[in-house]
């Protein structure tokens, strides 16, 4: 029996469920079950109908892995709290339990039986409980965009919540440009940010835009449009995997490396962290591309042998290797 606990809000974003969705899928028809103490995640997997258990307390939650003998738990937090910390790597009895970190970073004070780092970057794990590289990142099956012939749509997704508003940010950098270009603005399902707040910024300006909040399109979005501007988070590994290319704004200066070593495949362009006046560069970068179409096809040919969508299988291959050995 397997386990996933993972946790999703406004303030976390939704890319971690999309990531245990896939490896979900990936282990069927083995049983599986979601923990979490999220109630966004709770109404969200009794809707769907997915196998869950809602985590209120340590004695309960290790009644509930006792009576469905959970023997392996795969982690997709941001973090460990003290609760989380207690209760999954305290105890004779939950050490039995084979537990696996998907990290956003290699700085944690607990201490796993595997850890997967499903991101870009420059570091290379010496031992082998640590498996890093792009080519753990989980990602659907996704169709390749044609051939871009002009930028004359630019996508615009910063993540499931966007709590800081980068959206906004990038829209009045944008408004300030005499470009001729239509934005396909993507809101998250958990954002705060209102139609009226983006209509405000872009009323009385020359560009065109189209307001997209159904995640559901963002395939076809993507397919419609020659450039993304994006955040730290997945969309970016997506894009790049369907064959567009991207300009990237850090929300968190945690993951700048990750971004830049990100950018260094050269499917992307890094501008800087989204507090910074480097992000005020967006207009030139835009207008370089747009007048220099060979630098865009260079990108979109170097998305070619970049990403895959085998991350999941990967994943699930190194976890039951590593278990049948402890």
């Amino acid at each position: 029996m397997i386990g996933i606990y993972l946790d999703a809000s406004k303030k976390i974003g939704t890319g971690h469920l999309q990531r245990c969705l896939q490896i979900y899928k990936s282990y069927l028809p083995k049983k599986v079950f979601f923990l979490t103490r999220s109630h966004f995640l709770k109404n969200l997997f009794s809707k769907k109908k997915l196998p869950y258990y809602f985590v209120t307390n340590e004695k309960r939650l290790n009644e509930f892995l006792t009576s469905k003998k959970i023997k392996v738990i795969i982690f997709d937090i941001v973090k460990f709290d003290l609760f989380l910390s207690k209760a999954f790597f305290k105890g004779k009895e939950i050490k039995k339990i084979f537990r696996v970190i998907i990290a956003n970073t290699l700085n944690m004070k607990v201490k796993p039986d595997l850890v997967i780092f499903p991101a870009v970057t420059k570091f290379r794990s010496k031992s082998n409980k640590i498996f890093v590289g792009e080519k753990y990142a989980v990602l659907p099956k996704l169709p390749k965009k044609r051939k871009i012939k002009n930028i004359n749509n630019i996508m615009i997704s910063m993540g499931g919540s966007d709590p800081r508003k980068i959206t906004l940010k990038t829209l009045e950098i944008l408004k300030e440009s005499n470009l001729l270009i239509n934005l396909n603005i993507v809101i998250g399902s958990l954002s705060k940010i209102k139609d009226s707040e983006i209509k405000k910024i872009l009323s009385g300006k020359k560009i065109k835009f189209s307001i997209f909040r159904k995640q559901k399109n963002l395939k076809k979005i993507m397919l419609n449009s020659d450039l993304l501007i994006t955040n730290s988070g997945i969309t970016k590994f997506e894009a790049s995997l369907m064959r567009l290319p991207s300009i990237i704004i850090a929300n968190d200066k945690e993951t700048e490396n990750n971004q830049v070593a990100f950018a260094q495949k050269k499917t992307s362009i890094y501008l800087g962290y989204f507090k910074t006046e480097k992000i005020k560069k967006l207009n030139k970068v835009i207008k370089t591309l747009k007048n220099n179409i060979n630098k865009i096809l260079i990108m979109q040919e170097n998305c070619k042998n970049f990403l895959d969508h085998r991350g999941a299988f990967r994943i699930r291959q190194i976890i039951d290797k590593n278990f049948k050995r402890k």
